[in-house]
């Protein structure tokens, strides 16, 4: 949850909402899994790894470090 708000579905419809979202729960959590930020939102893990593709395509987020022990960090200003 952010801020204590549970998301619902027609965040489907609002991608650019989506993805603001995404980035302010990577910032309260920068290990926070795609499946838990699924299910927050509630939408299909697809949907996320698509949103995430998108963000890293605009450099606005990166994946760093390996596998087990890596987290995401946000360009700065984000």
């Amino acid at each position: 949850m952010l801020d204590g708000v549970n998301y619902v579905n027609d965040l489907d419809n609002d991608p650019d909402k989506r993805l603001e979202i995404i980035m302010g729960l990577i910032k309260q959590n920068n290990k926070i899994l795609l499946k838990e930020i699924s299910e927050q939102l509630k939408v299909s893990k697809s949907t996320v790894k698509r949103d995430i593709e998108k963000l890293k395509f605009e450099n606005k987020l990166k994946r760093v470090g390996s596998e087990k022990g890596c987290h995401w960090q946000l360009k700065e200003g984000m």
